[in-house]
Parts: C-alpha cells; structure tokens; sequence
C-alpha cells in the first residue's frame, strides 16, 4: 500500500469522526430528532434525523429494536400522522412498505 493512499484513508477517517461528532448523532440520542423527524441509521453507530415519509412514499413499518434503539430505523423513516406504511409483497414487507392514508382502501 503506499503512502497517499495510507493518508487519504487516514484523512477520511478523521473527517468522518469529526463529521460525527459535530452534528446531532441521534443513534445515541432518542431526543436529538425535531418534531415530524425519526433517527435513521446511516453508519454502525450514527443515525441522522430525516423527515416521517408522506403518501406513496418507502418507509419502514418497525425500528431495528437493535441494542434497545426503538427510536433508530434502517433505511427510511415511518410514516407522517394520519398515514400507515402498508406493507409490500414478499419479504421486504416485513420491515417496508408504502404510506396511505389511513382510511384509503387502494
């Protein structure tokens, strides 16, 4: 391996963490998220807030319940209020599905 290489991978490492470390992490904080927001995780320790999906949108339909983190989900947030995440087909639709409105029969 040579150097540049050693020290761009070295470089990104020390970003990343100060990258981490400077914005709201909410894996660790069930509170970090605003109102409308859920705690998506993004690296093995790092969660960021994103915005609760709207109609016919992917969400998640549970959290990863992962080391007792109910509040972070694994790839994209639950639905807004007044919504459901109705599940797809198959084996995906155990954690992903769409959001409809609640009484919406399509």
């Amino acid at each position: 391996m040579n150097l540049s290489y050693v020290c761009f991978l070295l470089m990104y490492f020390v970003f990343f963490i100060i990258g981490s470390a400077s914005s709201q992490n909410c894996y660790s904080n069930p509170e970090a998220c605003q109102k409308g927001e859920c705690c998506v995780k993004v690296q093995t320790i790092v969660g960021k807030c994103k915005k609760l999906k709207e109609v016919n949108n992917y969400c998640n339909i549970k959290s990863i319940g992962e080391m007792g983190k109910k509040h972070v989900y694994q790839g994209a947030c639950p639905c807004q209020e007044g919504l459901e995440c109705v599940a797809k087909d198959g084996i995906v639709g155990e954690v992903m599905g769409t959001c409809k409105k609640i009484n919406d029969t399509d």
